[in-house]
């Protein structure tokens, strides 16, 4: 495939002191005011929040919170709004939620920001809660993939297991739900959509292949739960997980593969109509990027650096979602669903890395990349469009422009080095 290099100048330089695990850097709305703040966690146990672009050093920060492998927000405890949540080596699962308005005053906080009579959009600087789960989590999900308004937590372990937690509110805890031992090491959790326009998580395995966890119809009940108003049918859908998706690359079959779904495909791929297939990303740590639809795979592309994470994000403003993968040193390819390549060549080594939409201080989420460096500096690349991920030719350009009316006559009548002459001519003197 054909790729071509690109530079992006306009960025953020942020202040954060201390390694970090590469789960425990996320983009979401932290103070429910609609726009996505930056999120990271060390392992000295340091949890800080960047908001804006006014200034270098952390909104908010909270401390002492171990070793913190990964980090997420979302609606955790189901009451509408989101929190921030991290986990540490130990297992420790804290979760952050925004303050009453009298706490906040209290804590010095700013009610102006205030969304509701009731809540402020500062965070509590200790843990509102925390509880000791299984150790060893690598990366989590919070998701309602069920569409009930009922999230759960999804977690992948170091030891290839998955755990499914849901909150308790008669507990006041959150509480294990199912757990399942996967064949291969865990890269990554993603959402993604089912055929029937349902959603599931999905799991990546190695090889650059995935499981998807749905739920399906097939638990049988005994006449005690039906009776309780369980189903009346004698079934109920439940958390299942399904078999591995995909083949294991031929070349490094067991190479760590991270992924993302719920692609937004426009057209479809290659021209065919949309469906609700769900269009999954896959990218290995020996080069290999993988589009999928459904349980086929479209195309597989091989490059010649070490990807240890996917994203998804509109960067050519089109509707339709290109893969972000980025490599430990720092290269990055923007890839679109028709295989054509960007790339671009971040300065230094990176630690972590994450895309999507970050809230500027004028109110507008734009498309960024984020780089987070062993120099003790996090890299907020803002206003990541390019018009076009298709190489363009200056001819074909032209042609689709009114100036090729008037050229059209010239053109064919002139040799390369004469049209060389006169498009310098349209282009740096033409009035």
């Amino acid at each position: 495939a054909m790729q071509r290099s690109v530079s992006f100048v306009e960025r953020l330089e942020l202040e954060f002191s201390g390694n970090h695990f590469s789960h425990a850097l996320a983009l979401g709305d932290v103070d429910g005011d609609g726009l996505n703040e930056l999120v990271i966690g060390s392992v000295d146990g340091q949890l800080a929040v960047f908001k804006g672009c006014h200034s270098p050093r952390p909104w908010w920060k909270s401390a002492g919170l171990g070793t913190i492998t990964c980090v997420a927000v979302g609606d955790i405890l189901n009451t509408g709004a989101n929190a921030l949540v991290c986990v540490n080596t130990d297992g420790e699962f804290s979760i952050f939620t925004r303050m009453k308005q009298e706490e906040s005053r209290a804590e010095g906080g700013d009610a102006a920001f205030s969304l509701s009579p009731t809540r402020s959009s500062m965070l509590s600087s200790k843990p509102s809660f925390s509880q000791t789960l299984q150790p060893n989590m690598k990366t989590i999900l919070i998701a309602d993939i069920k569409k009930n308004s009922v999230n759960e937590l999804f977690v992948g372990h170091m030891d290839r297991m998955v755990s499914v937690y849901c909150w308790s509110r008669e507990k006041g805890s959150l509480v294990l739900r199912k757990q399942w031992t996967l064949g291969g090491q865990i890269g990554s959790l993603s959402l993604g959509v089912c055929l029937e326009d349902s959603q599931e998580v999905l799991v990546s395995q190695p090889g650059g292949t995935y499981v998807p966890i749905r739920y399906q119809t097939s638990v049988d009940l005994d006449e005690e739960q039906i009776t309780i108003g369980f189903s009346e049918s004698g079934k109920v859908p439940d958390l299942q997980i399904s078999p591995v998706v995909g083949k294991p690359q031929k070349r490094h079959p067991t190479s760590s593969t991270e992924v993302v779904g719920h692609v937004m495909s426009k057209d479809g791929i290659h021209g065919e109509a949309s469906t609700n297939d769900s269009v999954v990303a896959l990218c290995t740590l020996d080069g290999c990027i993988r589009l999928m639809k459904g349980d086929k795979k479209q195309w597989e592309l091989q490059v010649d650096h070490s990807l240890f994470t996917i994203y998804k994000l509109d960067v050519s403003n089109n509707g339709e979602d290109e893969i972000v993968v980025c490599g430990w040193d720092g290269m990055t390819y923007i890839v679109d669903q028709q295989q054509n390549i960007v790339r671009y060549l971040f300065e230094e080594a990176v630690c972590a890395f994450c895309a999507g939409k970050y809230g500027m201080s004028d109110g507008v989420e734009k498309p960024c990349l984020v780089y987070t460096t062993f120099s003790n500096r996090i890299y907020l690349y803002h206003s990541v469009i390019l018009p076009s991920i298709a190489s363009s030719n200056l001819l074909t350009k032209m042609e689709e422009r009114e100036l090729s009316n008037n050229l059209s006559s010239e053109l064919m009548e002139l040799n390369a080095k004469e049209k060389q002459e006169l498009f310098h001519k349209y282009l740096y003197f033409y009035q």
